[in-house]
């Protein structure tokens, strides 16, 4: 059908730069210029943003260096518009040409699954005691540990979604989400990984292939295989993913009940004969 094609080639051009594992942590590093700040309004600032799992504890690290010419200087840091901490840079009785190194640490709790927004503000001169000729520059790197993987965003919005998301297989198995099903869709897409977790097209069942299947077939049915990748279905209804032998010598086996799932299981074995 038209629209599958569409949906397909749209697959092709997007997820062949994702990658499979959910990153632990990512750095942030720019630097932040003040113009002399007699307002306390006036607030310079950057916005980073992260994807994080709803109950995730994001640990936020900021290393700071710079310079200033100043009598206070400093910042907040806000995570979706909530402020979740303050850093002084500078702190002296009169405007004083000095540098600085500093590390803070802070948290956050994370609401709800999804984007969350940082915002680093930096100001100099604050509290009515600044000039126009009071100025700081701040050098930093703002590492965000606990984050998720922004990939699983990104998919759900091309409609598409992981079965038995394994990170130690080297294989991503992908079906429509409930949404896209619902609008026609209709597949088992699977992608090999590299060394470095990018994805690359392996095995496609289409439509029309899975269509052909009975829902129950007579016997567990090869639908097809492809070097280490088999896909079967199975009398009770279910689909079956073999991947292996991998490396460790085993074969890892991944059930589900649909497409898109609502049950998905799995077991690993070691074949007596390739």
């Amino acid at each position: 059908m038209k629209f599958l094609g569409i949906v397909f080639l749209c697959l092709s051009l997007f997820l062949p730069s994702l990658t499979a594992h959910a990153e632990a942590s990512i750095t942030f590093s720019d630097s932040i210029t003040t113009m002399g700040n007699p307002i306390p309004s006036i607030i310079f600032w950057r916005n980073h943003q992260v994807y994080a799992e709803q109950g995730t504890t994001l640990t936020l690290t900021l290393d700071a260096s710079g310079w200033c010419n100043c009598r206070i200087g400093g910042g907040n840091l806000f995570a979706n518009n909530v402020l979740i901490g303050q850093f002084s840079l500078v702190s002296l009785p009169t405007p004083t040409n000095i540098t600085f190194t500093h590390q803070f640490v802070f948290q956050y709790l994370v609401r709800q699954t999804g984007e969350v927004l940082l915002r680093i503000d930096l100001y100099a001169g604050y509290s009515g005691f600044g000039s126009f000729t009071e100025t700081i520059t701040m050098n930093y790197a703002l590492t965000v540990s606990g984050v998720g993987n922004l990939t699983s965003l990104q998919e759900q919005a091309a409609g598409v979604q992981r079965v038995g998301n394994d990170p130690s297989l080297p294989v991503v198995i992908y079906v429509p989400t409930p949404d896209a099903h619902q609008k026609g869709n209709l597949y088992i897409d699977i992608w090999q990984l590299d060394e470095h977790g990018i994805g690359y097209p392996a095995l496609y069942i289409s439509s029309d292939e899975l269509l052909a299947l009975p829902d129950f077939p007579r016997e567990n049915t090869l639908i097809v295989r492809d070097g280490f990748i088999r896909v079967y279905k199975l009398t009770t209804g279910e689909y079956q993913v073999n991947v292996g032998p991998l490396t460790d010598g085993k074969v890892h086996v991944i059930l589900f009940d649909g497409i898109p799932p609502t049950h998905t299981y799995g077991y690993t074995w070691s074949p007596t004969s390739d």
